[in-house]
């Protein structure tokens, strides 16, 4: 799958496909030991954590859906655990499997991994050999560690903004820096893309095309998503024995 990113480097949605492919690559570590078809292997029961309050809350849920009697897709079962970077849990599987996750230590691992990858990115490597690139450094993992720990609202968004002020505090070690993403309104892609809307006879809406939406954030993102989805099911998969319709 990386190596298939990489092969798209120079093109205009090359860093949008790039960005999907480590959201990618972060889940096969946040979610491993789940398949993403109706499988026994999804089944979730006699759930422990440390984490007391999430874990009820999350019993509470899987009851109310009734997923202990089902096979979800994906982690379903297990809804925001393997998602949580402080999290530590156990539980056994349909297989009969006991397993045991130590979330600090799999978001480690997968950031590791990721520095790698970006590191081969960077250098044009298009055999993303992971291997010949360094580790994160020690005191980088520690910086790290911290944040896996310490960030633990439940809300997405919330941990977003606050990985996003580190950033700009320089916590973790390189020059302050100054992000922002938003999914709505004036500032988001989709606005800026499309411009302002124009109402027409029965609130019709339509928007006017400008040259420059071919190269908005907006256009180029969703030509990632849509190159990935191709290029993943027509020419990868089919390497590991997976077909998808």
């Amino acid at each position: 799958m990386l190596k298939m990113v990489a092969q798209h480097k120079e093109q205009e949605y090359g860093l949008h496909l790039l960005g999907i492919a480590m959201h990618v690559y972060a889940d096969t570590f946040a979610h491993q030991g789940f398949a993403g078809v109706s499988h026994a292997v999804n089944r979730v029961e006699d759930l422990t954590s440390s984490e007391h309050d999430l874990l009820d809350r999350v019993m509470t849920t899987v009851a109310s859906w009734g997923l202990s009697n089902t096979l979800p897709l994906g982690h379903g079962g297990a809804l925001s655990f393997p998602d949580q970077p402080y999290a530590s849990w156990r539980y056994t599987n349909g297989l009969g499997e006991d397993i045991e996750r130590n979330n600090e230590e799999d978001f480690i691992r997968a950031a590791n991994a990721m520095f790698q990858a970006l590191l081969c990115y960077r250098s044009n490597d298009p055999t993303m050999n992971l291997g010949a690139q360094p580790n994160l450094t020690q005191e980088q993992q520690i910086l790290l560690r911290k944040a896996f720990t310490e960030i633990r609202d439940e809300d997405g968004d919330v941990r977003h903004q606050q990985w996003l002020l580190l950033l700009s505090q320089g916590f973790f070690g390189f020059e302050p820096v100054e992000l922002e993403f938003h999914t709505s309104g004036s500032k988001s892609w989709k606005e800026i893309a499309r411009g302002k809307p124009n109402y027409g006879y029965d609130n019709q809406v339509t928007y006017e095309f400008t040259p420059e939406f071919l190269d908005s954030d907006w256009k180029h993102f969703h030509d990632a998503l849509k190159t990935y989805r191709l290029e993943l099911i027509r020419d990868v998969l089919p390497k590991y024995g997976i077909c998808v319709a």
